[in-house]
């Protein structure tokens, strides 16, 4: 799933809990993890050499290449498309909604960090995660697109309506 759908998630839960900071990064973090459950499609990082699983995954790339230009617009997007909604609703505090968003986004920016160090704590989140994110949709199906459009549409209305 994009990062852009864990980060509205992340970001609407502050909806939920808006004076609780403590839940509201546990129920990001594992909103994510649901969320990684549901069909969806995601674009593919080329950059990460995968042939070897989870233990020998591996950066190809020690410069800006094409897929951290993507990953990083899209975590941006994921920080920022939250903050204008709740911004624009003026309901929620807006250090809530940057928790939020954040902590939506953190499982897959620890999958990063596994890829960098190969620490062995992190090596069990892996083997999580990539069971929870089996099921996805080709890159161009236009169903995978509407399930993550489906989840943006009720993130935003949450935001702005409860």
């Amino acid at each position: 799933m994009i990062l852009l759908t864990h980060g509205l998630v992340g970001g609407a839960l502050a909806s939920v809990v808006p004076d609780n900071m403590p839940a509201l990064f546990v129920l990001s973090f594992t909103s994510h993890l649901v969320l990684d459950m549901i069909p969806h499609w995601q674009y593919d990082v080329p950059d990460i050499d995968k042939t070897k699983g989870i233990t020998g995954l591996r950066l190809r790339t020690q410069g800006i290449s094409r897929s951290i230009v993507y990953v990083a617009i899209d975590g941006g997007l994921g920080v920022v498309v939250p903050l204008a909604v709740a911004l624009c609703a003026g309901t929620v505090p807006l250090h809530m909604v940057l928790i939020g968003a954040l902590a939506g986004i953190l499982p897959d920016f620890l999958q990063f960090v596994y890829i960098k160090t190969h620490t062995r704590l992190l090596y069990h989140y892996m083997q999580v995660h990539v069971i929870l994110n089996k099921v996805h949709f080709a890159p161009d199906s236009l169903m995978g697109f509407l399930s993550q459009a489906l989840i943006w549409v009720t993130a935003v209305v949450y935001m702005l309506y409860f």
